[in-house]
């Protein structure tokens, strides 16, 4: 089982809920809905360790699958549980039921995300032919 890193959990432990934390929405380097509380400097993140970095982004990857009620897989849920085990008082752990219209949201947002990279993959492959 794969567990959280150091300063994965150092980051995680310093954020504080607050119920008040405004919405952002967000398209790079994390697609989709957050809030202020979960990520207030992107600069904290970026700091990290890798593979520190790309555990936290999993989490929210994961948190979004929960918000979705899709089956997490035996891995990702083990991350899961042991993660919230150690700050179970952090932000993403406390919005597991958001309102319906930030689902909607979320789930527009990685659409339109999906059809921008696919554009952006057919122009690539133009591009590609035409030097070609």
């Amino acid at each position: 089982m794969e567990t959280i890193g150091a300063a994965a959990l150092q980051y995680l432990s310093s954020l504080v809920y607050r119920p008040d934390a405004g919405v952002v929405i967000g398209m790079i380097p994390l697609t989709g809905i957050y809030w202020t509380d979960e990520i207030p400097d992107h600069d904290l993140i970026r700091v990290l360790p890798e593979e520190d970095c790309h555990q936290v982004y999993r989490i929210f990857c994961i948190r979004k699958l929960i918000w979705r009620r899709k089956q997490l897989s035996l891995e990702d849920q083990e991350f899961w549980e042991s993660a919230k085990s150690r700050v179970p008082a952090c932000p993403l752990f406390q919005r597991l039921e958001p309102p319906r219209d930030i689902v909607r949201a979320d789930r527009r947002i990685e659409r339109q995300m999906d059809a921008c990279e696919a554009a952006l993959e057919v122009e690539a492959k133009k591009d590609a032919e035409e030097q070609a």
